[in-house]
């Protein structure tokens, strides 16, 4: 039982963490966004694909 817990656990602190990182990652792409206005140069600076940056850009709005 208290095994089964700790995997239970595991898996929701793992969902949390994945979704923390993927929110703060939209917005350090938002952020450096603002600064620079190019697509392509946050792209290449964040070694993200373009597609994310975009994504990321659209769902700020």
């Amino acid at each position: 039982m208290c095994e089964a817990l700790k995997e239970l656990m595991a898996e929701e602190f793992q969902e949390v963490r994945d979704q923390v990182t993927e929110e703060v990652t939209e917005q350090l792409i938002c952020n450096a966004y603002k600064n620079i206005g190019d697509l392509e140069k946050v792209s290449e600076i964040l070694g993200v694909p373009v597609e994310t940056v975009k994504k990321a850009v659209e769902k700020e709005k």
